[in-house]
């Protein structure tokens, strides 16, 4: 019996040692330091409501004083040019924009066309205009493209005035919505292919006549005054969400928490320009405003999943200096803060 009980303890003890030898040393998690999505995510939504600014300036009849008119030709580039069409016959109210390869004064290249149809407003007098609050358009476009990025909107763009009729622009701002379903492509790389499917809503928040940018139903909105100083522009703020699929076909939700505010003073790209008899400063502002402030709760299938929920959690985007509530910064930079960690970001422009 005591060899026989000897033997067993040898047999568990060394049972033991060698579970105790293959047992495993705690390794930390991997942090989720993926944040291009983000990035994607910022930039087609800058590619939409650019689309929706644009027909917010033609159709104001700001036909020249605008980001995306072309600002000086390219040496060797005489194909730099854009055409604006303007149609007034009974419905058949719109504005064509056909652009040929065409460096703009915000500095992106336009290719291709844009049109911009009212005829389903509520027109009166053959005439109608984005301030007024039965505007309402349709954007399509036919082989559109900026810096190479194909932009095809599956369904026309829709752009609602939601303002009240007859209010007062002392206390009731100018709102819009902006509903659309893109498709944006890449075009040297079609795994960096993106989608936006969404709705916004757009307010020009200095609408008060003493802003100097809205002064009445007569006279067109002042986005922004080209001049060599930065003037006072019109400052917008968007709410609403957005999904679709960024680059790696990766399924995403971007959800404004805190409006994204866009300034049309604020010009973060300053160009030198050459010197004249006639030139009082050489300085040229470029017609190109980022987001400046907002705070974005954003969810991807490109991050890691938590080790203990087995789900991916949100993150959240900040434009701006901090993630709580961004300072407006005049630059196109802001964070991601995935799990409390925060990773400081250059957004595309």
């Amino acid at each position: 019996m005591k060899k026989i009980t000897l033997g067993f303890s040898i047999l568990v003890a060394a049972g033991l040692f060698v579970v105790s030898c293959n047992k495993k040393a705690n390794v930390a998690p991997e942090a989720d330091v993926e944040f291009q999505s983000s990035i994607d995510a910022s930039y087609a939504n800058q590619l939409v409501t650019e689309i929706d600014i644009t027909a917010s300036y033609v159709a104001e009849y700001r036909l020249t004083d605008n980001f995306f008119t072309y600002g000086p030709n390219p040496t060797g580039n005489a194909s730099n040019t854009l055409t604006i069409t303007e149609f007034t016959t009974a419905g058949n109210y719109k504005y064509v924009i056909t652009y040929n390869n065409c460096v703009c004064k915000d500095g992106k290249r336009r290719d291709g066309s844009m049109t911009v149809d009212y005829s389903s407003s509520n027109i009166v007098g053959g005439i109608l205009f984005y301030r007024l609050p039965t505007f309402v358009c349709n954007v399509t476009l036919n082989n559109y493209k900026v810096d190479g990025w194909l932009i095809n909107a599956v369904t026309p763009f829709k752009i609602t005035n939601t303002t009240p009729v007859n209010f007062n622009p002392a206390n009731t701002k100018l709102t819009w919505t902006l509903d659309g379903n893109f498709t944006i492509k890449n075009p040297l790389d079609s795994s960096k292919n993106m989608t936006w499917v969404g709705k916004l809503t757009k307010t020009l928040v200095n609408t008060a006549t003493t802003s100097a940018v809205y002064t009445n139903s007569l006279t067109s909105i002042n986005w922004a005054t080209k001049t060599f100083t930065s003037n006072t522009g019109a400052l917008l703020e968007y709410t609403g969400s957005f999904s679709g699929v960024t680059s790696r076909t990766s399924a995403y939700t971007y959800s404004i928490t805190t409006p994204l505010v866009k300034d049309f003073t604020c010009r973060p790209d300053q160009v030198l320009t050459g010197v004249t008899s006639s030139t009082v400063d050489p300085r040229i502002y470029s017609e190109w405003h980022p987001v400046i402030n907002g705070i974005v709760s954003f969810t991807t299938a490109s991050g890691k999943a938590d080790a203990v929920t087995n789900k991916i959690e949100p993150r959240v985007i900040g434009y701006g200096s901090t993630d709580e509530m961004p300072a407006s910064t005049c630059d196109n930079t802001g964070k991601v803060s995935i799990k409390g960690i925060s990773y400081p970001i250059t957004f595309i422009k």
